[in-house]
């Protein structure tokens, strides 16, 4: 095999957080939010709750933002307990649906703070 077809063994913190982001896909609180702003006959079409307007690809923003997780760049010294209860101990009025646009907005807002 050479070393071009050779991958990367991803990291156990990029295998726990992924791992993670799926179970955080299927947690009940995000569906529940997402059923709030569906707009129905529109296939997947969502209204953004900060601008309005319609978008077929909603992003599920947790209004506390859950920050970094333990190992990242980024990180202090929070513990994973922490970080999986922000992510996923959630109730559906502490979501909001947003369109890209609004996200990537609100998520440096949540960055500058």
């Amino acid at each position: 095999m050479s070393a071009r077809s050779k991958k990367k063994k991803p990291s156990i913190h990029s295998q726990i957080t992924g791992s993670l982001r799926q179970i955080w896909l299927r947690c009940d609180a995000r569906k529940e939010a997402l059923a709030r702003c569906k707009v129905r006959g529109i296939g997947n079409g969502h209204l953004c709750e900060w601008c309005g307007q319609l978008t077929v690809k909603p992003e599920v923003d947790h209004m506390t933002p859950v920050g970094v997780a333990p190992g990242s760049r980024n990180w202090t010294d929070e513990t994973w307990d922490g970080y999986i209860a922000r992510l996923l101990y959630v109730r559906p009025e502490e979501l909001q649906v947003l369109c890209r646009e609004c996200h990537l907005i609100k998520t440096e807002e949540d960055r500058n703070r």
